[in-house]
C-alpha cells in the first residue's frame, strides 16, 4: 500500500485531489495535512471521513519538529505539497506569511523528503509563475518554456517554491 501525504488538503484542489485518488486506488492510503486556514474547508471531506484509507491531521507545514516527527511516524511514499498561501490581494497586504509558508514551508517538507528518503515529491504550483498575459493577443500562450516572470509576492512566492 502506498501512502500519500497531502499538504493543503483541505482546499478546493487538494480535496478533490483526494476524492480523485481515493476514487482511483484502493490501495492508497492518503494523510490530509492541513492548517486549515480561511482557504481550507473540510465540508469538501465530510463524505470520505469514515473511509479507512484517509486520515486528517491539524498542522502546519512551517512546524519542522511537527513535520519531521510526522515523517517518523508515518512513513510516507509520496509527498504532494499543495499547501500554500494564496490570493494576490492578500499577498500585497502582507507579504511575509507568503513567504514563510510558501518557501520556508516547501523547504521543510524537502527537508523531510530528503531525511526520511521518500522517493516522490510534487510540488503544486500556479499559472501566475508566468505573469500576465496581455488580454488583447488570444494567440499568446504559456508554454514549458515560457520564462518565468512573477508579478507579486504571491506568485514570487511560488515561484521561489518551484
Amino acid at each position: 500500500m502506498n501512502k500519500i501525504l497531502i499538504t493543503g488538503g483541505a482546499g478546493f484542489i487538494g480535496s478533490n485531489f483526494i476524492h480523485y485518488i481515493l476514487s482511483k486506488y484502493d490501495s492508497y492510503q492518503v494523510i490530509n495535512l492541513d492548517k486549515l486556514t480561511y482557504a481550507a474547508n473540510l465540508d469538501n471531506l465530510k463524505d470520505i471521513e469514515s473511509n479507512k484509507n484517509y486520515k486528517f491531521i491539524h498542522g502546519n507545514i512551517v512546524d519542522k519538529e511537527f513535520i519531521f516527527r510526522l515523517f517518523e511516524d508515518e512513513k510516507f511514499d509520496i509527498v504532494i505539497n499543495f499547501a500554500a498561501e494564496s490570493h494576490v490581494d492578500n499577498s500585497i497586504l502582507n507579504p511575509q506569511i507568503f513567504t514563510i509558508t510558501n518557501i520556508f514551508g516547501t523547504q521543510v517538507l524537502l527537508d523531510a523528503c530528503k531525511k526520511y528518503n521518500i522517493k516522490r515529491f510534487h510540488q503544486v504550483s500556479t499559472d501566475e509563475v508566468y505573469g500576465d498575459l496581455p488580454l488583447y493577443d488570444k494567440s499568446l500562450l504559456f508554454t514549458e518554456k515560457t520564462p518565468l516572470n512573477p508579478s507579486s509576492p504571491y506568485s514570487a512566492s511560488k515561484a521561489s517554491a518551484d
